[in-house]
């Protein structure tokens, strides 16, 4: 189901670890009775989220680290595999958003 999300959506946008984040906050808090509630509390998480990452990597968007490659392109996608920048960057990438997302769902269950 995630897999459109790689290669920040196929076009270099938010990185696809980002984006599974997001959606496992969201299932996370789901089922909240008040649900206008459960929807902030799943923003002010994706904005901390967002904020740490930053701290870490300066950005959210896949292109950047990965050198402005044109990930939306077979071209771009070919020049990334070539330099290795998919297992170079994203590896990395995907242990900081896990890491990140696990302390956000230890907070959320215990909130």
């Amino acid at each position: 189901m995630g897999r459109a999300f790689g290669a920040g959506m196929g076009s270099g946008g938010i990185c696809g670890a980002l984006t599974g984040a997001y959606m496992l906050l969201g299932f996370k808090l789901h089922k909240e009775a008040d649900q206008r509630q459960a929807r902030y509390r799943t923003y002010d998480l994706v904005r901390e989220f967002n904020e740490r990452f930053k701290a870490r990597h300066e950005t959210i968007i896949c292109r950047k680290p990965l050198a402005g490659v044109d990930l939306g392109t077979h071209s771009g996608r070919q020049e990334a595999t070539d330099k290795k920048l998919f297992s170079i960057v994203c590896p990395v990438f995907v242990r900081d958003a896990a890491e990140i997302l696990e302390d956000l769902l230890r907070r959320a269950q215990t909130a």
